[in-house]
């Protein structure tokens, strides 16, 4: 291990018992290393290192680094996040990334992990005079990083992050000269929303880390019902926003991202574990509520909405309002005053029988002139003429292309509904 001042500190995980005693409970689950590693004691989120530990016998160290008296040695990583700029010696929060690989196909990777956020960071979060001092993909600390990474080089690994963190602090520190120990991070929660890369990359992290090591437990619903679990991809989501009017600004006048009497309203009804709406909400500022009436989804969905607020945090960026709840959009009090007032519904059901997608078209009548719909499919009151249900609607059908939702490959359809009255 190298001694530069420079070098980023090594951490562990602390590798779990395997070998019963006859005395003594074994455990095989690790401790995770949340607690330890949090130096921002404001922020609180789940760790690179946490998604391993939750499936740790599918990963190998990586050849060359301390495991004498740990499963897997760790890098710390350091974040942009000026909430700790109130104290003139508060360091900047830090993520641990296992140095380890998985041992088959199709897992999280905490070292591509490491890599994005990295060039995320460089890219997105400093200005054009801090960002050069880290260089680029061919030059400098970034480039450190990439070929430290790419080739699993544990030696380049300690020392490119040691480096990286420590220009990094740089910047923090000044920034609190500069601005004030938090006006830097006001100005920033002003801005518009942040760039599609960026959010796409927060959104990947939150559920890599929350919904992805327990993504067996969504399987777990009755086959041919209502109660089916899907996820639309983020492009998919993207497209959707593209085409209402939940991009529409807030006002210029607004000082803080919670104006009320200027933010959209959207609401995800079968929301699942929350991808769209925390999208919504990171991409539009809108203000974003969804229920899921399944409970494995709708755990993971506050988990991934309680990440998601920090890691928006951890890379200073803005976001909506967010509340997702456990119930039935049909019976739940709590529906009826969120739709009166939403200007973008969205309902993914594609998997919904007759029955039900006529019932949710009767719950659309509490709808406001110009609220705008999302489906997968067509509602089907099975009406005609100037008393059917789907009068209410001004409705345009569109298609999507392959691989944009989780249930199928190929391409479909989806449909927006405009209410005129």
């Amino acid at each position: 291990m190298s001694n530069s001042s420079t070098t980023a500190t090594p951490a562990a995980i602390s590798i779990p018992s395997t070998k019963p005693t006859t005395t003594t409970t074994t455990t095989t689950t690790p401790t995770t290393a949340t607690a330890a590693i949090t130096n921002d004691d404001m922020i609180e989120f789940s760790h690179s290192a946490d998604s391993v530990l939750q499936d740790w016998k599918i990963y190998k160290p990586l050849p060359g680094s301390n495991t004498q008296q740990a499963l897997f040695e760790t890098v710390a990583l350091s974040y942009p996040s000026s909430s700790a700029l109130t104290a003139a010696s508060a360091e900047a929060p830090q993520e641990l990334f296992p140095l380890c690989e998985p041992t088959r196909a199709n897992e999280y990777l905490p070292l591509h992990d490491l890599k994005a956020t990295v060039q995320i960071i460089i890219k997105y979060c400093l200005d054009d005079t801090e960002r050069v001092p880290f260089g680029d993909e061919l030059n400098g600390i970034l480039r450190a990083v990439i070929r430290a990474c790419n080739r699993k080089d544990v030696v380049g690994l300690r020392e490119s992050v040691g480096v990286f963190n420590e220009q990094l602090n740089v910047v923090r520190e000044n920034r609190r000269i500069k601005l004030g120990s938090t006006m830097h991070e006001k100005n920033r929660m002003n801005t518009d929303p942040a760039p599609l890369d960026l959010i796409y990359h927060i959104l990947d992290q939150t559920y890599a880390h929350t919904v992805a090591p327990q993504v067996d437990s969504l399987q777990k619903y009755k086959g041919f019902s209502n109660n089916v679990y899907g996820e639309v991809k983020h492009s998919l989501v993207t497209e959707f926003i593209a085409k209402t009017n939940l991009l529409l600004p807030l006002s210029s006048s607004s000082t803080t991202t919670d104006a009320p009497q200027t933010r959209k309203i959207f609401l995800d009804m079968g929301s699942g574990t929350g991808n769209v709406v925390l999208q919504v909400a990171a991409q539009t500022l809108a203000e974003s509520y969804g229920i899921e009436i399944m409970e494995n989804p709708s755990k993971l969905a506050q988990l991934q909405a309680q990440e998601f607020k920090s890691r928006c945090r951890l890379y200073n960026i803005p976001h909506g309002p967010v509340e997702i709840f456990q119930g039935d959009f049909l019976e739940d009090e709590r529906i009826n005053p969120l739709l009166a007032k939403a200007d973008v519904v969205f309902v993914n059901n594609y998997a919904f029988d007759a029955s039900l997608n006529f019932s949710i078209l009767q719950k659309f009548l509490d709808l406001k002139e110009g609220c705008v719909v999302i489906s997968l499919k067509l509602f089907g009151s099975g009406g005609v003429g100037e008393n059917s249900l789907e009068n209410m609607f001004r409705t345009r059908e569109y298609y999507f292309g392959e691989n944009r939702v989780s249930w199928m490959a190929e391409g479909g359809r989806y449909y927006i509904h405009t209410v005129k009255r």
